[in-house]
């Protein structure tokens, strides 16, 4: 696969293609696989999108903090859906069940809920607008 052997030579975007072509391909997880190496080197390459996929692995293992840091990644990359995902976790920090981002010491805080969902919006989110009124 092209995109795959483009990974290694630093190409964010490639590694994001190649992980995304990983996941299209696949009916089973990427969890373990070439796929989720090639979104971890994509999104250390700031590859937006791919850091949205590396915070669903990181939630998936109950890794708060690394989740919400990808998402972060991927919202400053104008990833609008990674921002609703950081307004949502901001929104409902204390009030989801088992809630990984309470054990990590993450709370609610509407304020920052209210600013992601801002910035979801203005990166074309629309469920991001419909939170931000």
């Amino acid at each position: 696969m092209i995109a795959h052997l483009a990974c290694p030579k630093g190409d964010a975007a490639a590694s994001g293609r190649a992980g995304d072509l990983h996941q299209a391909w696949s009916s089973a997880s990427l969890r373990g696989t070439e796929g989720e190496d090639d979104y971890q080197r994509a999104c250390q390459g700031g590859y937006g999108q791919a850091c949205y996929w590396v915070a669903q692995f990181f939630q998936e293992d109950s890794k708060a903090l690394e989740a919400t840091a990808a998402l972060e990644k991927a919202c400053k990359a104008k990833e609008g859906y990674a921002c609703r995902d950081l307004g949502d976790i901001y929104h409902d920090a204390d009030i989801k069940d088992p809630n990984i981002y309470v054990r990590a010491g993450i709370r609610q805080d509407f304020a920052k809920a209210h600013h992601y969902f801002a910035l979801g919006c203005q990166f074309g989110n629309q469920d991001s607008c419909e939170m931000a009124k």
